[in-house]
């Protein structure tokens, strides 16, 4: 069987199309996996490692499905600036006057971190446990707040 095309460069570009297609396929793939681990897997346990702060619970949603259900809760918190990046305590100055004293005790040094809302899956008795309004432990990755996990779920 003889294949007689009027212009060879057709035949280079269905070559190379063929080429091309059957290398794009795997490494897309590989690189597809790869992305999902690096999102899904940031290597730190949020339990652990996570920074604490306090939420509170805005809403309350079930899934259900065939199997089982699922069990998602949103919650709003604040990052905590000065528990990502704690200060080295300074030496108390036992040398400051009783007035010097008394000036600092009026002055707070307030921070405040940026605001989140996340919904995030929970096991089914926390699900049961917690309405809107109640206030939860949470833990969140200070190099991405979004993500969370409530202090006492062992999802």
């Amino acid at each position: 069987m003889t294949l007689e095309l009027t212009n060879p460069r057709t035949v280079n570009l269905h070559a190379f199309h063929k080429i091309f297609r059957s290398m794009i396929k795997p490494r897309f793939f590989l690189l597809f996996f790869v992305a999902i681990c690096a999102i899904g897997c940031s290597g730190i346990n949020l339990q652990e490692e996570g920074i604490p702060t306090r939420g509170t619970v805005l809403s309350k949603r079930l899934h259900e499905r065939k199997r089982d259900d699922l069990y998602f809760i949103t919650v709003s918190y604040f990052t905590q600036p000065g528990k990502e990046n704690p200060q080295p305590e300074t030496k108390k100055d036992s040398s400051r006057t009783v007035e010097e004293i008394i000036d600092q005790i009026g002055k707070i040094n307030l921070e405040i971190g940026e605001y989140y809302t996340k919904e995030i899956e929970v096991e089914a008795d926390v699900f049961q446990s917690l309405n809107p309004g109640d206030n939860v432990d949470l833990f969140y990755d200070k190099n991405n707040p979004y993500r969370v996990v409530l202090k006492e779920d062992n999802k």
